[in-house]
Order: structure tokens, then C-alpha cells, then sequence
């Protein structure tokens, strides 16, 4: 499986003490796809509400990359329990236990 991180929006408060734009919430989409069959996707979308930093760990929004709100997302989400539920729901496509069919006497 191929995994990607899609960051869709990162919430800040504009003002939090002497701090300014200080990120709170990632929205993000983190999708599998089978390397085999690369159309076979899924994904899921989330948010997580970060802690308040302290003007030592503290990021300028302008110094912000996307691989240090992936580190946030890798560090405070249960990664491989996600990763188990998309190849579930990719194992499903695959190999399908159930099928909607129209109707035979239509």
C-alpha cells in the first residue's frame, strides 16, 4: 500500500497571548491506494486539536511545511490503526462480500 498525508486546513487563532496565527486544529485527509491496482483508493478525514505552544516550541506560521504538520499528525494519531482500517476498506473493493444489483424484472 501507498499512504499519503493530504493537509486540507489548519485552523489558527489569530492572537493567543504574545503569540500570532497559532495553529489549533489540522483538517487532513490521509489516503492508501494499492500499489497493484493504483484506482483502488480510500481514505479518511480527520481533525486534531493541538495544545497550545509555549513561546519556546513555538512555529511562525510563515515557517510552517507541511512535514512538520505530518510529524504533529504522526505523533498524536494512532497511524497504523488508520492505516488497518483502509486496507479493510480497500480489501472490500478487491474482493467484495456483498453487490447492489438492479432489479432482474424490471
Amino acid at each position: 500500500m501507498k499512504y499519503t498525508w493530504e493537509i486540507s486546513a489548519l485552523e489558527c487563532k489569530v492572537k493567543e497571548g504574545d503569540l500570532d496565527n497559532v495553529i489549533y486544529t489540522i483538517h487532513y485527509r490521509y489516503k492508501a491506494s494499492n500499489e497493484a491496482e493504483e484506482e483502488v483508493t480510500a481514505d479518511t478525514y480527520g481533525s486534531l486539536v493541538l495544545s497550545t505552544p509555549d513561546a519556546v516550541s513555538f512555529i511562525p506560521y510563515a515557517d510552517i511545511t507541511k512535514e512538520i504538520v505530518i510529524g504533529w499528525l504522526e505523533s498524536s494519531l494512532e497511524v497504523d490503526e488508520i492505516k488497518v482500517k483502509l486496507n479493510k476498506q480497500i480489501d472490500l473493493q478487491v474482493n467484495p462480500i456483498s453487490v447492489t444489483h438492479i432489479n432482474p424484472f424490471v
